[in-house]
């Protein structure tokens, strides 16, 4: 299987190019950020859990863009904010902010069938900036995609007893997603203030959402299959999203090699949602752990864009990890992509 992982990544660089979409792009980035926070902790299985992914030069951006709106004539702000654009023309940047609350509920054991329930609320706040001057190169654009998330329900880990290798995971929630997209010239961004404007999220798409998904452990080797974010029914929506409804698919396959002094567990996985290649989804891991009493632990992790290593400590009530994802090639779809800092805390039940 690891061969065919890696004849695979190393087809992705024959892929046809196709133009930027920043709905897309911001898509795919947010998947992975979801595969790499699952890699780390379980879904829902923690009583908080913050993971928060942002590009390298982002910040920066926000300020200088902030700074320059607050020249004293119209004219100056847009000048200053023409020169902010102008020096970060064709490079992108990703902002994906994630926070959950889980509650255990009582244990509930059925003739054939354990069961363990759980509440959760998350909130997810995003955001994929790209900047390029190709309409006009003395005029830069900004192409801004923003989603804000809001999603409430119920998760439950259901194992039977006559095939206690299996744990099958199913949750039912509510969901509440609005996002916009917009493309910004110097003169928008002054009169809007700033890059990014939250005032604008005001209408949701709310829809009720099921996530399914089954794990399989057999000895050292582990296979996990999930569907999540399959929306099936409309819970009073205001409008209809721009990004869509595709739900996400996920497969993974880990196996653990045990030494005297380490725990190695490589990983292979694929995931896939509408509007972004096959390729663009495949990843390979590493897993490293050391002395059963050490809390020691590190990831790496490799996809079609990425480089990625997290380092981190994981006790019993308590993980903590920072990451760093590094792109091994540039440019990106036209773009300079940065890399991205990842930092993720969770208290598990």
């Amino acid at each position: 299987m690891k061969y065919l992982f890696i004849i695979l990544l190393s087809l992705n660089c024959f892929a046809i190019k196709t133009i930027r979409s920043e709905i897309n792009r911001f898509r795919l980035l947010k998947d992975r950020s979801i595969i790499d926070r699952d890699l780390l902790s379980s879904p829902h299985e923690s009583f908080i859990e913050l993971d928060f992914n942002i590009s390298s030069g982002l910040k920066d951006l926000i300020g200088d863009i902030s700074t320059s709106t607050e020249q004293s004539s119209e004219s100056d702000q847009v000048t200053e904010t023409n020169k902010i654009l102008g020096k970060n023309v064709n490079t992108e940047k990703f902002l994906q902010a994630y926070l959950e609350l889980g509650i255990p509920l009582p244990y509930i054991r059925l003739t054939n069938y354990d069961i363990l329930p759980s509440l959760f609320a998350n909130f997810s706040l995003g955001t994929s900036i790209s900047i390029n001057n190709q309409i006009d190169p003395l005029a830069p654009e900004a192409k801004v995609y923003l989603q804000k998330e809001i999603n409430f329900g119920l998760n439950s880990l259901i194992r039977a007893r006559n095939n206690p290798e299996y744990v099958f995971r199913a949750g039912i929630y509510r969901s509440e997603r609005a996002d916009l997209s917009s493309t910004k010239n110097a003169i928008a961004v002054a009169g809007d203030d700033d890059i990014i404007t939250l005032d604008d999220l005001k209408k949701s798409q709310k829809d009720y959402v099921v996530d399914l998904g089954v794990t399989k452990e057999n000895g050292d080797e582990r296979f996990q299959f999930e569907i999540r974010e399959l929306r099936v029914l409309d819970a009073g929506s205001e409008l209809d999203n721009k990004i869509g409804n595709a739900p996400l698919f996920h497969f993974n396959y880990s196996k653990i090699y045990e030494f005297d002094k380490i725990t190695l567990q490589p990983i292979y996985g694929i995931f896939h949602r509408q509007k972004y290649s096959l390729f663009d989804g495949l990843y390979t891991g590493l897993r490293l752990s050391f002395t059963k009493k050490s809390a020691l632990r590190m990831l790496a992790k490799v996809d079609t864009d990425f480089l990625s290593y997290r380092f981190g400590a994981s006790f019993k009530h308590f993980k903590f990890f920072y990451g760093l994802k590094t792109p091994y090639s540039n440019p990106q779809e036209d773009m300079w992509v940065s890399a991205i800092h990842q930092i993720s805390l969770s208290v598990p039940f």
